[in-house]
């Protein structure tokens, strides 16, 4: 490669390498003290350039741009460089891997950079052998040019649970697709480690060997296309998911599927397919739901019993979802099951009057809740640190605490505690005062949404809150009774909740079309009572039952037992209740 040769070259004749993947240049305290540096002992090593191919008397940076804007800071007017003759190419991805070298890059300007390689042709074994670093990390580490622009802002979002997320963990989101990623930015994901993170978007990948459908199926879903040709599988991005260097036939084999929202309409669809023909088939198909809360059209596989096709009752089942879904079996309900379906059936649900309204005022108090976490949203840490001492301040924390943060070891947490003003540090912290509040107000919220649940502490944690932020609830509930009116109709019911019977002003029922044309019910006959024989009648049918026996044997010659038998039915009596009254 050509050396170049050393020049001093005027600033105003430098511009800015346009490859280079760091952001913006800000006056940050690195480059304070760059300039610093430069101001006391000049530039030490000279800047790479290249003349410009459009204009010669210009100069393009190839590397080292903060040199070039901290030596303009510094009040030179002149830099040493080294010219050396380049192509396009050349030159970017020298600048490139020039400025991938340098310490305190940023991972999103790494990530930049090396995807700028990637794109370029080069091989991720090219780039680890340049930068020293292992080609798994080189791939993991662009694939961050991936990260949506929500997961960007959230790390970025002092009041969300991803802020201060470090870039290993951000790798590991951006191996999804930006339907995925949006999804689990909705999870709320809980964790506090690498392993823990790991461990929770395990759940998330579908192995496509256990998929109920078959992988080449393309009119499954004509959007998605056939599994076997999708690019969002696992083994399309060697080094993300599985070793660089494993083979194809086991990257296929563990493939894994990255879309949850195409993997469940796709199981949708399969299942709606599958109903339809078995319906056609057998008539009528018992769902089975696996997951827990399942729908009201599908029982749970404990309710069914396993059979098999012909027995008493069976039927085809079809499982609507997990890892079998699309299957089916037969069954017969279990016996608590059929006797809960019967018992259902015979007893209507009648809720009393109490009951409904309670469930009313608590509908409303969810409204009164939602309003209030509208009005908290909008008050601003400020009025708070007006209304209320430090005093309260430091009494709300002790008692409420803050919200989590996920602990990160390192130098700028600590910077950080010197620079933050008394001012900025209260507002902070009545933020934090704000956000336990919303938390309390959407955990009343999800107390009121628990059926039958009758406690009445949300009512008065909203009374609490409200009174804190210096809110009127009774004017919420008045909104919220205007919005939620009691039905007319439960004027017409008693307090069981039956209708109530209208009646004529003489006291009487009032009779009804339908009441006069109802033919009068038929009496059902007095059942008699069974006779019952005194010791006297006893003997006496004792007697004629063996005249008649002794009869039957000598005249008509029948065996004994037929003997009895005769003899029984004309006296009117059973065989062993005549014997027992012989003995």
């Amino acid at each position: 490669m050509n050396e170049g040769q050393y020049k001093v070259i005027p600033l105003d004749k430098l511009s800015e390498n346009p490859n280079n993947p760091r952001d913006a240049i800000t006056e940050d305290q690195a480059l304070t003290e760059l300039t610093n540096s430069i101001q006391e002992v000049g530039i030490l090593v000279p800047l790479l350039v290249r003349s410009k191919p459009d204009d010669p008397k210009q100069w393009e940076v190839i590397d080292g741009d903060r040199r070039r804007v901290a030596a303009h800071l510094a009040g030179l007017t002149e830099v040493p460089a080294v010219v050396r003759e380049m192509e396009e190419r050349d030159a970017a991805e020298s600048g490139l891997i020039a400025n991938l070298q340098r310490e305190n890059l940023d991972p999103l300007e790494e990530a930049s950079g090396l995807q700028q390689l990637l794109d370029r042709g080069w091989d991720v074994r090219s780039i680890s052998a340049h930068l020293g670093r292992a080609p798994k990390w080189i791939l993991r580490r662009a694939r961050l040019t991936e990260l949506t622009d929500d997961w960007r802002k959230t790390a970025d979002d002092e009041r969300h649970w991803a802020y201060g997320w470090p870039a290993p963990w951000l790798e590991l989101i951006a191996r999804y697709p930006a339907e995925t990623q949006e999804q689990l930015l909705k999870d709320d994901i809980c964790a506090d480690s690498l392993a823990k993170l790991e461990r929770h978007l395990a759940t998330i990948t579908l192995e496509l060997r256990k998929a109920p459908w078959k992988l080449d199926d393309a009119v499954l879903d004509p959007q998605a296309g056939a599994c076997l040709e999708c690019t969002k599988r696992s083994d399309r991005s060697p080094g993300l998911f599985d070793d660089l260097d494993a083979s194809e036939e086991k990257l296929k084999k563990g493939a894994k599927c990255l879309d949850q929202a195409c993997w469940r309409r796709k199981a949708t669809t399969l299942v709606d397919r599958k109903a339809a023909e078995l319906e056609k088939k057998h008539g009528k198909v018992v769902k089975v739901c696996e997951r827990y809360g399942r729908t009201k059209d599908a029982v749970s596989p404990h309710d069914m019993k396993n059979a098999k096709k012909g027995d008493a009752g069976a039927a085809i089942c079809l499982r609507i979802d997990g890892p079998k879904a699309g299957s089916t079996f037969w069954a017969v309900p279990q016996e608590w099951a059929r006797k809960a379906t019967v018992k259902a059936s015979e007893k209507p649900n009648i809720t009393p009057l109490k009951e409904r309204r309670a469930r009313l005022e608590r509908q409303r108090e969810a409204l009164v809740n939602k309003a209030l976490e509208e009005l908290a949203g909008k008050i601003c840490q400020g009025d708070l640190s007006e209304w209320y001492t430090d005093e309260i301040l430091l009494r709300t924390l002790a008692v409420f605490g803050t919200p989590h943060k996920s602990v990160h070891i390192g130098a700028p947490e600590w910077d950080k505690i010197k620079k933050e003003s008394v001012t900025a540090a209260r507002l902070a912290l009545w933020f934090a005062v704000l956000e336990q509040l919303l938390e309390r107000l959407r955990t009343a919220g999800q107390s009121l949404s628990i059926p039958g649940n009758k406690s009445s502490l949300p009512w008065e944690e909203h009374d609490r809150i409200a009174e804190f932020l210096r809110f009127d609830t009774e004017v919420l509930r008045e909104k919220a009774a205007k919005a939620k009116p009691e039905p007319k109709s439960w004027a017409s019911l008693n307090a069981d909740g039956t209708p109530k019977k209208a009646k004529l002003a003489g006291g009487k029922k009032k009779a009804t079309a339908s009441a006069e044309k109802k033919p009068a019910a038929k009496k059902k006959p007095e059942r008699k009572p069974p006779a019952r024989y005194l010791a006297k009648e006893r003997a006496e049918l004792v007697a004629k039952y063996k005249e008649l026996v002794e009869r039957a044997l000598t005249i008509d010659g029948k065996s004994i037992t037929k003997a009895a038998e005769v003899a029984a039915k004309e006296v009117g009596v059973p065989v062993a209740t005549l014997e027992r009254w012989a003995k």
